[in-house]
């Protein structure tokens, strides 16, 4: 970053010696350092010698003329700011046009007395002072961001600024020399090769570009950044700078990494549990089924031959009565065999484990039927489903689930089901035509057993899709794979 030095230098490049010296008894008074040079090629030397705070170059000269002295001047990044005041004889205004497209600040025609040249010196110092100070400001703002910010040359790319952010980010220290660095020494081999060749094209022809990338720091390790380009072009809309501002997203990504990993460990866990939780329905079913169902059978069977002894003994007092009590004990005892039996099947299928899905699906659709008394026509082309036992389970409880929704909620009259397999995978669809539901309902959280459903097909590499609305009636779409494994602990 330049600033003004004390004592203030002014560099004069002109092939005219009596015109430098004019110059230079003119501005001395004004305690300026006097710098000449009588042609481009040097005058560019001694400004990179001296750094002056001003140029003042004639335009016509032999040996660099003032237009290749403006040109080399703002391409090099310790020269660029120095303000440029060019010097013509010829009067047309097409020596002028032609300077301030190319950067020129300022413009004096010959011949001009003392006073313009002072004025216009001292007028285009204060500028470049405003400036200046302006420039420290930003300068300063862009240290103290904690966004990588770097600003390059183009075409060559060749930095010119880091901000501290960049330097700490990539591993490149404060004392290192920027000359030597471009661009792509910040970015992996392939990563380069997209920002040459589509971002940069992509900010030149639109102004900005923006992505995801990865960085490569000093020592090798590659760094995940968001970043933005920004280009810059001069007066003649020629692109001359970049503008490369990056965020590091290493602890972004590693905090959805580590997201990632607890959501799976919670779907492992969730499909754990859910085959626990299976197991233990069908152990429950079973004790339920050949503990209690046999013991109230045998009782049945005792209160049958106590009937036949009293039936035989027609003499006994009370005779009537006893026959009434048991007949009551045997209906009841036959009542209970049926509700144990009920509970069971509800707990675990038993058709489930031993006929497989299809026998499964179509008990449940008649079930239901008996139950609600509304139509469920379930359809299957095969007779057999190839399976897995926690795909079958899945399949089997969110059909249970889908039914049991409609008998809540559809006031449906009609429901039609079918499952079909591909060589891909099988799928369920369930339809009813009642009363449908509303998109607020099936994005509900409160919605357990739609996102019951939802997670049991997901468990076993599957998806479920529900498309409904208010008056058409509700569509369950359920498919899951063959090829892919049952989620496991």
């Amino acid at each position: 970053m330049r600033t003004l030095s004390p004592t203030r230098k002014l560099l004069i490049i002109d092939d005219d010696a009596g015109l430098r010296r004019s110059i230079a008894r003119g501005l001395r008074p004004r305690g300026f350092e006097i710098i000449e040079s009588d042609n481009g090629i040097d005058g560019l030397q001694l400004a990179r010698a001296h750094s002056p705070d001003l140029i003042i170059s004639d335009i016509n000269m032999e040996h660099g003329d003032g237009y290749s002295v403006l040109a080399q001047l703002r391409q090099d990044p310790l020269l660029a700011n120095i303000p440029l005041i060019l010097m013509t004889g010829q009067g047309d205004g097409e020596d002028m046009r032609r300077g301030m497209e190319q950067g020129a600040d300022d413009f004096l025609a010959k011949p001009f007395n003392i006073k313009a040249l002072q004025g216009a010196v001292e007028a285009r110092l204060a500028r470049h002072q405003t400036g200046a100070s302006t420039q420290e400001l930003l300068l300063k703002s862009l240290e103290a961001t904690t966004d990588f910010v770097c600003v390059a040359r183009l075409p060559d790319c060749q930095v010119l600024h880091l901000n501290r952010a960049g330097r700490e980010l990539t591993g490149f220290s404060s004392a290192e020399h920027l000359e030597s660095f471009r661009l792509q020494n910040f970015y992996s081999p392939g990563a380069w090769a997209a920002i040459r060749g589509a971002a940069i094209p992509a900010a030149i022809e639109n102004g900005v570009s923006s992505g995801e990338t990865n960085f490569v720091n000093r020592a090798g390790r590659e760094i995940p950044v968001s970043q933005v380009l920004i280009v810059h072009s001069n007066r003649a809309g020629v692109p001359e700078y970049l503008s490369l501002v990056a965020r590091d997203l290493s602890e972004r990504i590693h905090s959805e990494q580590r997201l990632a990993e607890s959501y799976a460990q919670l779907r492992d866990l969730t499909g754990r549990l859910v085959s626990v939780q299976e197991e233990e329905r069908g152990r429950i079913a079973r004790e339920i089924h050949d503990e209690f169902a046999q013991q109230l059978t045998g009782f049945n069977i005792d209160l049958a031959w106590l009937e036949k002894r009293v039936r035989e003994s027609k003499s006994t007092p009370a005779h009537s009565q006893w026959l009434e009590k048991i007949s009551t004990m045997q209906h009841q005892i036959k009542t209970t065999i049926q509700t144990v039996r009920r509970i069971a099947t509800e707990l675990r299928p038993a058709v489930l484990d031993s006929l497989g899905l299809v026998a499964a699906l179509e008990w449940q659709a008649k079930e239901f039927q008996a139950r609600t008394g509304t139509p469920c026509d379930f359809q299957c082309a095969v007779d057999h489903i190839e399976s897995d036992s926690d795909r079958s389970t899945a399949l089997f409880r969110i059909f249970q689930e889908a039914l049991t929704n409609v008998a809540r909620h559809a006031q449906a009259r009609s429901v039609r089901a079918s499952l079909t397999q591909t060589n891909e995978a099988i799928q369920l669809l369930v339809q009813d035509d009642g009363r449908g539901i509303s998109e607020a309902r099936l994005l509900a959280r409160k919605s357990l057993g739609l996102l019951g459903m939802k997670e049991r097909a997901f468990l076993v590499g599957g998806s479920l899709r529900i498309t409904s609305g208010p008056g058409d009636g509700t569509r369950v779409e359920v498919e899951i794979p063959l090829g892919r494994k049952s989620t496991e602990a």
